[in-house]
């Protein structure tokens, strides 16, 4: 299979302009480049092939195995700083009319130069001991490697490894449903290191590139109990997610996650 995500309104068209600490001084975040007008971003693009086998042919388990492949290109990011040339100063240099600033400098977007081929595999399986009763667990490979031979010698000073996913998943538990309507879970989450490229602002260069940024690997242990009446219809439950408080990032810029308690009460028409 293919996809593909288009360039949205703000990398199309937006044009962004920041004051320097110079005054008139100025640069211009755009995504039609004043000094390039034949530039044009591309679309994101991901090729994915995948092989699985399920069996479900026994009362008691299902099985299902899977094995993948992903190659991921041209995704979109903030591009570096392209400073003003005597060339470009004729067709981009003067002042704009609508801020009255001097653009020194232009920003805006273009497509990694780098390309990611993701190999993994999954494998699961659930089991059914008695009526009402169920165990499951799960593994997942995922490995990747980055593709820089697209890269020039200067974007290669701008970028390093990209990850993103943890390169081992691991699932487990144990569901129970009862006659008298009384249901509960228990599951068990490992989630290996991961490591994440994210741009941020090189002030001695006065550049952006990217940072490599690593989050370490955690484990979540969560639990459910509920009670179902009125023929199945209303049930009411709690809910707890992270249970034993591992404080843990699921993006390097994200909110620190830790316990949380749930009740809910659903009605079903």
């Amino acid at each position: 299979a293919t996809a593909f995500r288009k360039p949205t309104f703000l990398e199309s068209y937006l044009s962004l302009p920041i004051q320097l600490p110079v005054t008139g001084a100025g640069q211009f975040s755009e995504g039609v480049r004043r000094e390039d007008r034949d530039y044009i971003v591309n679309a994101e693009r991901m090729l994915s092939a995948e092989l699985g086998y399920l069996n479900q042919e026994s009362e008691y388990f299902v099985f299902d195995a899977s094995t993948y492949y992903n190659r991921v290109s041209s995704l979109i990011q903030l591009s570096g700083n392209r400073p003003v040339s005597v060339g470009d100063f004729a067709a981009a240099g003067g002042q704009d009319p609508a801020t009255g600033l001097y653009p020194v400098g232009f920003g805006g977007w273009e497509n990694q130069c780098q390309a990611y081929n993701v190999y993994g595999g999954e494998a699961g399986i659930r089991t059914f001991p008695m009526e009402g009763f169920d165990l499951y667990a799960n593994y997942t490979l995922n490995s990747i490697q980055q593709d820089n031979s697209g890269c020039s010698a200067e974007q290669l000073s701008r970028i390093v490894a990209d990850q993103r996913t943890s390169m081992h998943k691991i699932n487990t538990g144990i569901q129970l449903r009862t006659k008298v309507g009384i249901d509960g879970s228990v599951d068990f989450h490992y989630v290996a290191p991961q490591v994440w490229a994210e741009q941020v602002t090189n002030f001695v260069r006065q550049q952006i590139e990217q940072q490599r940024l690593e989050l370490s690997d955690y484990t979540l242990f969560n639990a459910r109990l509920g009670y179902r009446f009125l023929g199945n219809q209303a049930e009411v439950s709690v809910n707890g997610y992270n249970l034993l408080d591992v404080r843990h990032r699921q993006h390097p810029f994200g909110q620190l996650i830790g316990r949380r308690v749930m009740g809910m009460v659903t009605y079903r028409f």
